[in-house]
């Protein structure tokens, strides 16, 4: 299992009460912060560079549930 780290790229999925659209992939995020291998702090980025901050983020555990953050698939 990968363990985040500051800096890393991954995807947030917004939760229903987010005022920020909720794209089906997933926004861009970057980690800032890491609390445990499966809780971030992070920086979500939304369709228009707009910049989000989010705490205690947990990881995905299921397919795409909000507000979650996962890593992006590879191409």
């Amino acid at each position: 299992m990968k363990k985040p780290t500051v800096g890393r790229i991954v995807r947030y999925f917004p939760a229903g009460t987010d005022t920020m659209p909720r794209p089906a992939d997933g926004a861009a995020a970057i980690i800032v912060f890491v609390l445990t291998d499966t809780s971030v702090n992070l920086t979500v980025f939304d369709a228009n560079g707009g910049t989000h901050r989010r705490c205690s983020v947990p990881q995905r555990t299921e397919a795409k549930q909000a507000g979650t953050w996962d890593w992006p698939e590879r191409a």
